[in-house]
């Protein structure tokens, strides 16, 4: 399948739909308020304690252009490189098997590593941790 994930996890950042392939997702946790620490990267909410290891908490809606920041009740804990982060999100929604025929490039001016999966008339943005966190 080209490197196609088989299956995704879809969760709303706001009323926008963005999956991460299940292979990237470790676990999906509620959200607690992380403990602020100072920090460069102003995606980064603070940090949580998961089973003993400090893992960052990112809010990405900014990267999105999503301006009013959407109210938090999970975070997906992903495996990115070496390490684990996780992602505010508003919600998850779902997880889909996705097949070749589902996949959709984004157009070559917008000059993005993103690609859309459509289901129906949905259209879900898919991300990479490699790229979001590159």
């Amino acid at each position: 399948m080209n490197g196609l994930p088989t299956q995704i996890v879809v969760f709303l950042l706001a009323e926008q739909e963005y999956a991460l392939p299940v292979a990237d997702v470790h676990e999906v946790i509620p959200y607690e308020p992380p403990t602020r620490v100072p920090v460069r990267d102003e995606r980064v909410l603070g940090v949580i304690n998961f089973r003993g290891q400090i893992v960052p908490v990112y809010d990405i809606s900014a990267q999105f252009g999503i301006t009013a920041a959407p109210v938090p009740t999970r975070v997906v804990l992903i495996n990115s490189a070496d390490r684990r982060l996780g992602l505010a999100v508003t919600q998850v929604a779902d997880v889909l098997s996705v097949n070749e025929e589902m996949l959709a490039e984004m157009p070559a001016a917008l000059n993005v590593q993103t690609q859309i999966v459509r289901v129906g008339e949905r259209l879900i943005v898919l991300l990479s941790p490699a790229e979001l966190f590159a």
